[in-house]
Protein backbone atom coordinates (compact mmCIF):
# COMPACT_ATOMS: atom_id res chain seq x y z
CA UNK A 1 0.00 0.00 0.00
CA UNK A 2 1.26 3.26 -1.11
CA UNK A 3 1.91 6.48 1.63
CA UNK A 4 -1.29 8.12 -0.14
CA UNK A 5 -3.80 5.28 0.45
CA UNK A 6 -1.92 5.21 4.71
CA UNK A 7 -2.96 8.75 4.94
CA UNK A 8 -6.49 8.82 3.20
CA UNK A 9 -7.33 5.98 5.76
CA UNK A 10 -5.98 7.68 8.90
CA UNK A 11 -8.18 10.49 7.25
CA UNK A 12 -11.16 9.27 6.80
CA UNK A 13 -10.85 7.26 10.57
CA UNK A 14 -9.97 10.46 12.54
CA UNK A 15 -13.23 11.97 10.91
CA UNK A 16 -15.35 9.00 11.76
CA UNK A 17 -13.48 9.76 15.76
CA UNK A 18 -14.80 13.06 15.71
CA UNK A 19 -18.53 12.11 15.05
CA UNK A 20 -17.67 9.15 17.75
CA UNK A 21 -16.52 11.51 19.81
CA UNK A 22 -19.11 14.13 19.80
CA UNK A 23 -22.33 11.80 19.70
CA UNK A 24 -21.06 9.79 22.76
CA UNK A 25 -20.42 13.63 24.75
CA UNK A 26 -23.94 14.36 23.41
CA UNK A 27 -25.64 11.45 24.22
CA UNK A 28 -23.99 11.17 27.66
CA UNK A 29 -25.98 13.71 29.88
CA UNK A 30 -29.25 12.24 28.29
CA UNK A 31 -28.56 8.86 29.78
CA UNK A 32 -26.37 9.35 32.66
CA UNK A 33 -27.92 11.37 36.14
CA UNK A 34 -26.51 14.48 36.30
CA UNK A 35 -24.69 14.20 39.29
CA UNK A 36 -22.90 11.24 38.31
CA UNK A 37 -21.60 12.42 34.69
CA UNK A 38 -18.44 13.07 36.28
CA UNK A 39 -17.96 9.44 37.28
CA UNK A 40 -19.34 8.33 33.94
CA UNK A 41 -17.15 10.33 32.32
CA UNK A 42 -14.07 9.37 34.44
CA UNK A 43 -15.09 5.55 33.36
CA UNK A 44 -14.49 6.67 29.70
CA UNK A 45 -11.51 8.08 30.07
CA UNK A 46 -9.96 5.41 32.15
CA UNK A 47 -11.02 2.79 29.68
CA UNK A 48 -9.90 4.84 26.68
CA UNK A 49 -6.65 4.39 28.30
CA UNK A 50 -6.47 0.70 29.05
CA UNK A 51 -7.32 0.53 25.37
CA UNK A 52 -4.18 2.69 24.85
CA UNK A 53 -2.10 -0.16 26.73
CA UNK A 54 -3.57 -3.23 26.35
CA UNK A 55 -4.06 -2.76 22.45
CA UNK A 56 -0.21 -2.41 21.13
CA UNK A 57 0.65 -5.05 23.62
CA UNK A 58 -1.77 -7.32 22.41
CA UNK A 59 -1.14 -5.80 18.90
CA UNK A 60 2.80 -6.83 19.56
CA UNK A 61 2.23 -10.20 20.35
CA UNK A 62 -0.43 -11.22 17.55
CA UNK A 63 2.08 -9.95 15.02
CA UNK A 64 4.27 -12.84 15.62
CA UNK A 65 1.81 -15.02 14.83
CA UNK A 66 -0.27 -12.80 12.00
CA UNK A 67 0.99 -10.94 9.16
CA UNK A 68 0.13 -7.00 9.18
CA UNK A 69 -2.36 -7.16 6.40
CA UNK A 70 -4.24 -10.34 8.08
CA UNK A 71 -4.02 -8.13 11.48
CA UNK A 72 -6.07 -5.21 10.26
CA UNK A 73 -9.16 -7.15 10.16
CA UNK A 74 -8.86 -7.36 13.95
CA UNK A 75 -9.93 -3.34 13.32
CA UNK A 76 -13.07 -4.75 11.74
CA UNK A 77 -13.79 -7.38 14.10
CA UNK A 78 -13.48 -5.37 17.00
CA UNK A 79 -16.13 -2.74 15.08
CA UNK A 80 -18.96 -5.21 14.61
CA UNK A 81 -18.62 -6.21 18.46
CA UNK A 82 -18.77 -2.88 19.66
CA UNK A 83 -21.94 -2.12 17.08
CA UNK A 84 -24.44 -5.14 18.47
CA UNK A 85 -24.37 -3.89 21.78
CA UNK A 86 -26.20 -1.03 20.13
CA UNK A 87 -29.03 -2.87 19.14
CA UNK A 88 -30.36 -3.41 22.52
CA UNK A 89 -29.44 -0.10 24.01
CA UNK A 90 -32.06 2.60 24.12
CA UNK A 91 -31.11 5.61 23.16
CA UNK A 92 -33.44 8.97 24.85
CA UNK A 93 -34.80 11.07 22.14
CA UNK A 94 -33.69 14.66 22.69
CA UNK A 95 -36.18 17.25 21.50
CA UNK A 96 -34.79 19.09 18.42
CA UNK A 97 -34.78 22.91 16.84
CA UNK A 98 -35.03 21.90 13.68
CA UNK A 99 -39.12 22.08 12.86
CA UNK A 100 -40.68 19.77 10.84
CA UNK A 101 -40.26 19.92 7.10
CA UNK A 102 -37.19 21.94 7.73
CA UNK A 103 -33.97 20.74 5.65
CA UNK A 104 -30.66 20.56 7.47
CA UNK A 105 -27.95 23.27 7.00
CA UNK A 106 -24.52 22.31 8.40
CA UNK A 107 -23.84 26.28 8.76
CA UNK A 108 -26.97 27.06 10.36
CA UNK A 109 -26.07 24.12 12.89
CA UNK A 110 -22.24 25.67 13.20
CA UNK A 111 -23.81 29.25 13.42
CA UNK A 112 -25.70 27.89 16.03
CA UNK A 113 -22.94 26.18 18.19
CA UNK A 114 -20.80 29.34 18.22
CA UNK A 115 -24.00 31.34 19.27
CA UNK A 116 -24.38 28.84 22.02
CA UNK A 117 -20.96 29.24 23.42
CA UNK A 118 -21.11 33.08 23.35
CA UNK A 119 -24.14 32.69 25.37
CA UNK A 120 -22.38 30.84 28.10
CA UNK A 121 -20.32 33.25 30.41
CA UNK A 122 -16.73 32.30 30.41
CA UNK A 123 -16.87 29.82 27.92
CA UNK A 124 -14.98 31.89 24.98
CA UNK A 125 -12.00 33.29 27.07
CA UNK A 126 -11.94 29.50 28.71
CA UNK A 127 -11.77 28.01 24.60
CA UNK A 128 -8.72 30.37 23.72
CA UNK A 129 -6.66 29.15 27.01
CA UNK A 130 -7.20 25.68 25.79
CA UNK A 131 -6.27 26.24 22.67
CA UNK A 132 -3.32 27.99 23.95
CA UNK A 133 -2.71 24.86 26.23
CA UNK A 134 -3.02 22.61 23.00
CA UNK A 135 -0.43 24.64 21.25
CA UNK A 136 2.05 24.28 23.71
CA UNK A 137 1.22 20.98 24.56
CA UNK A 138 1.66 19.36 21.53
CA UNK A 139 5.34 19.84 21.04
CA UNK A 140 6.18 17.19 24.05
CA UNK A 141 4.03 14.83 22.59
CA UNK A 142 5.56 15.08 19.35
CA UNK A 143 9.30 15.40 19.60
CA UNK A 144 9.16 12.82 22.99
CA UNK A 145 10.49 9.77 20.86
CA UNK A 146 13.35 12.07 19.41
CA UNK A 147 14.12 13.33 23.33
CA UNK A 148 14.51 9.80 24.58
CA UNK A 149 16.60 8.35 21.16
CA UNK A 150 18.04 11.37 20.46
CA UNK A 151 18.81 13.55 23.73
CA UNK A 152 19.14 11.03 25.59
CA UNK A 153 20.76 8.32 23.44
CA UNK A 154 17.78 5.47 24.33
CA UNK A 155 16.74 2.30 22.50
CA UNK A 156 13.22 0.84 21.97
CA UNK A 157 13.38 -0.66 25.51
CA UNK A 158 14.17 2.59 26.87
CA UNK A 159 11.26 4.41 25.26
CA UNK A 160 8.72 1.64 25.73
CA UNK A 161 9.79 2.41 29.75
CA UNK A 162 8.67 6.20 29.30
CA UNK A 163 5.72 5.61 27.37
CA UNK A 164 4.65 2.98 30.01
CA UNK A 165 5.23 5.30 32.88
CA UNK A 166 2.73 8.51 30.87
CA UNK A 167 0.31 5.65 30.19
CA UNK A 168 -0.10 4.71 33.82
CA UNK A 169 -0.24 8.16 34.85
CA UNK A 170 -3.60 8.57 32.09
CA UNK A 171 -4.77 5.33 33.62
CA UNK A 172 -3.97 6.06 37.34
CA UNK A 173 -6.07 9.60 36.59
CA UNK A 174 -9.10 8.25 34.85
CA UNK A 175 -9.42 5.26 38.00
CA UNK A 176 -9.30 8.37 40.26
CA UNK A 177 -12.16 10.55 38.47
CA UNK A 178 -14.27 7.10 38.60
CA UNK A 179 -14.57 7.48 42.41
CA UNK A 180 -14.19 11.40 42.82
CA UNK A 181 -17.26 13.43 41.67
CA UNK A 182 -14.71 16.13 40.73
CA UNK A 183 -14.25 19.93 42.31
CA UNK A 184 -17.40 21.99 42.77
CA UNK A 185 -15.26 24.60 40.63
CA UNK A 186 -14.28 23.02 37.78
CA UNK A 187 -12.72 25.94 35.87
CA UNK A 188 -10.63 26.61 38.56
CA UNK A 189 -9.71 23.37 39.31
CA UNK A 190 -8.48 22.59 35.44
CA UNK A 191 -6.73 25.95 35.61
CA UNK A 192 -4.31 24.60 39.01
CA UNK A 193 -4.12 21.14 37.20
CA UNK A 194 -2.50 23.11 34.02
CA UNK A 195 -0.32 24.82 36.19
CA UNK A 196 0.61 21.33 37.43
CA UNK A 197 1.22 19.86 34.04
CA UNK A 198 3.52 22.95 32.71
CA UNK A 199 5.37 22.91 36.05
CA UNK A 200 6.44 19.10 35.82
CA UNK A 201 6.85 19.24 32.75
CA UNK A 202 9.53 22.04 32.22
CA UNK A 203 11.83 19.70 34.82
CA UNK A 204 12.79 17.33 31.71
CA UNK A 205 15.07 19.57 30.69
CA UNK A 206 17.10 19.06 34.48
CA UNK A 207 17.63 14.99 33.67
CA UNK A 208 21.12 14.55 32.98
CA UNK A 209 21.73 12.92 29.07
CA UNK A 210 24.52 10.43 30.80
CA UNK A 211 22.52 9.68 34.01
CA UNK A 212 22.35 5.57 35.00
CA UNK A 213 18.28 4.97 35.09
CA UNK A 214 17.75 8.45 33.71
CA UNK A 215 14.41 6.60 31.33
CA UNK A 216 12.70 5.96 34.36
CA UNK A 217 13.10 9.32 35.90
CA UNK A 218 11.92 10.60 32.49
CA UNK A 219 9.26 8.22 32.87
CA UNK A 220 8.34 9.61 36.79
CA UNK A 221 8.12 13.21 35.59
CA UNK A 222 5.62 12.03 32.32
CA UNK A 223 3.45 10.31 35.37
CA UNK A 224 3.59 13.12 37.93
CA UNK A 225 2.51 15.53 34.79
CA UNK A 226 -0.34 13.47 32.90
CA UNK A 227 -2.04 11.93 36.10
CA UNK A 228 -3.57 15.35 36.58
CA UNK A 229 -5.04 15.47 33.15
CA UNK A 230 -7.68 13.35 33.38
CA UNK A 231 -9.04 15.91 36.40
CA UNK A 232 -8.78 18.79 33.21
CA UNK A 233 -10.76 16.51 30.17
CA UNK A 234 -13.09 15.27 32.65
CA UNK A 235 -13.79 18.07 34.67
CA UNK A 236 -14.53 20.37 31.46
CA UNK A 237 -16.47 17.96 29.57
CA UNK A 238 -18.96 17.57 32.39
CA UNK A 239 -19.04 21.08 32.96
CA UNK A 240 -20.02 21.30 28.94
CA UNK A 241 -22.49 18.30 29.13
CA UNK A 242 -24.25 20.56 32.36
CA UNK A 243 -24.31 24.11 31.34
CA UNK A 244 -25.31 23.64 27.20
CA UNK A 245 -29.10 22.48 26.13
CA UNK A 246 -29.09 19.03 25.55
CA UNK A 247 -30.91 19.74 22.25
CA UNK A 248 -27.54 21.73 21.42
CA UNK A 249 -24.84 19.69 23.47
CA UNK A 250 -24.12 17.74 20.26
CA UNK A 251 -23.20 20.62 17.44
CA UNK A 252 -21.35 23.15 20.32
CA UNK A 253 -19.58 19.91 21.14
CA UNK A 254 -18.74 19.74 17.68
CA UNK A 255 -17.75 23.05 17.40
CA UNK A 256 -15.53 23.13 21.23
CA UNK A 257 -14.09 20.79 19.69
CA UNK A 258 -12.94 21.57 15.98
CA UNK A 259 -12.15 25.08 17.35
CA UNK A 260 -9.87 23.62 20.37
CA UNK A 261 -7.97 21.29 18.16
CA UNK A 262 -7.71 23.34 15.37
CA UNK A 263 -4.13 24.24 16.22
CA UNK A 264 -2.49 21.21 17.05
CA UNK A 265 -1.91 20.47 12.69
CA UNK A 266 0.47 24.10 13.22
CA UNK A 267 2.10 23.27 16.40
CA UNK A 268 3.11 19.92 14.75
CA UNK A 269 4.54 21.60 11.96
CA UNK A 270 6.40 24.08 14.30
CA UNK A 271 7.94 21.70 16.85
CA UNK A 272 9.40 19.78 13.86
CA UNK A 273 11.13 22.58 12.56
CA UNK A 274 12.01 23.88 15.24
CA UNK A 275 12.99 20.95 17.32
CA UNK A 276 15.53 20.51 14.06
CA UNK A 277 17.80 23.77 15.25
CA UNK A 278 16.63 23.64 19.13
CA UNK A 279 17.79 21.47 22.19
CA UNK A 280 14.96 19.35 22.58
CA UNK A 281 15.05 19.77 26.05
CA UNK A 282 14.98 23.68 25.80
CA UNK A 283 11.84 23.53 23.29
CA UNK A 284 10.10 21.38 26.28
CA UNK A 285 11.15 24.21 28.72
CA UNK A 286 9.75 26.94 26.27
CA UNK A 287 6.56 25.70 25.86
CA UNK A 288 6.45 24.86 29.10
CA UNK A 289 6.94 27.96 30.69
CA UNK A 290 5.01 29.92 27.75
CA UNK A 291 1.67 27.85 28.58
CA UNK A 292 2.18 28.55 32.22
CA UNK A 293 2.62 32.31 31.10
CA UNK A 294 -0.21 32.44 28.46
CA UNK A 295 -3.07 30.10 30.81
CA UNK A 296 -2.39 32.31 33.76
CA UNK A 297 -2.90 35.81 31.41
CA UNK A 298 -6.15 33.97 30.42
CA UNK A 299 -7.31 33.23 33.50
CA UNK A 300 -7.01 36.22 35.48
CA UNK A 301 -7.01 38.88 32.32
CA UNK A 302 -10.38 37.82 31.43
CA UNK A 303 -13.69 36.85 32.27
CA UNK A 304 -12.72 32.62 32.03
CA UNK A 305 -13.37 32.21 35.92
CA UNK A 306 -17.00 33.47 35.32
CA UNK A 307 -17.28 29.17 33.98
CA UNK A 308 -17.90 28.39 37.18
CA UNK A 309 -20.19 31.06 37.68
CA UNK A 310 -22.41 29.37 34.91
CA UNK A 311 -22.13 25.88 36.12
CA UNK A 312 -23.54 27.23 39.79
CA UNK A 313 -26.76 28.69 37.88
CA UNK A 314 -27.40 25.49 36.18
CA UNK A 315 -26.99 23.64 39.66
CA UNK A 316 -29.17 25.99 41.26
CA UNK A 317 -31.62 25.82 38.63
CA UNK A 318 -31.68 22.46 38.95
CA UNK A 319 -31.95 22.24 42.49
CA UNK A 320 -35.11 24.81 42.04
CA UNK A 321 -37.09 22.28 39.67
CA UNK A 322 -36.24 19.62 42.16
CA UNK A 323 -37.96 21.06 44.72
CA UNK A 324 -40.70 22.13 42.68
CA UNK A 325 -41.35 18.34 41.62
CA UNK A 326 -44.30 16.71 43.32
CA UNK A 327 -43.01 13.84 45.92
CA UNK A 328 -43.26 10.41 44.58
Amino acid sequence: MSLLWFFLIIIIRGIGDVFHFTTLSALMPTMVPQKHLSRMNGINYLANGAISVIGPAVAGGLLAVWREADLLWADIVTFVIALIPLFFISIPKVATTLKKGAKFSFFADFKDGIRTIFNIKGMIPLLIMFMGINFFFTPISTLLPLFVTKTHAGLKTDYAIVIAFLQAGTLIGGLVMTFFKGFRKKGLSSYLAILWTFSIMSTLILVPSDLEGRFWIIGGILFLSVVVLPLVNVSLITAFQMIVPKENLGRTMSVLGTISSSITPIAMLLSGVIGEYVPIGWVFLGTAVLGLVFSSLIWFLTKAPQIDDSISEVLEEQKRIEAELPAK
